[in-house]
């Protein structure tokens, strides 16, 4: 059952899901069901870190457009006054 679900959150890429379900990994009765998970725990390991990568460079991208929208934007001159009535 919990490979079942672990496959099918991995399918999904459902980040939560698969953090849950490593969280409550049943210990399992033969060889090949260990064998199975740990097939499956690299996988979802591969899908969590290209998901890292991905918010690392969207983070990135928005710096740099935070930076260029502060850039863009006029200065105030402390040399002059700027007076409003």
């Amino acid at each position: 059952m919990w490979l079942t679900k672990l496959k099918i959150a991995i399918a999904q890429k459902n980040a939560k899901e698969i953090g849950s379900l490593i969280k409550e990994m049943p210990k399992f009765e033969t060889l090949k069901e260990n064998e199975e998970a740990l097939f499956l725990i690299k996988e979802a390991a591969l899908f969590i870190n290209s998901l890292r990568e991905e918010t690392k460079k969207s983070l990135g991208q928005l710096k740099k457009n935070l930076e260029f929208i502060k850039s863009t934007k006029p200065h105030a001159n402390s040399k002059t006054l700027n007076i409003k009535l």
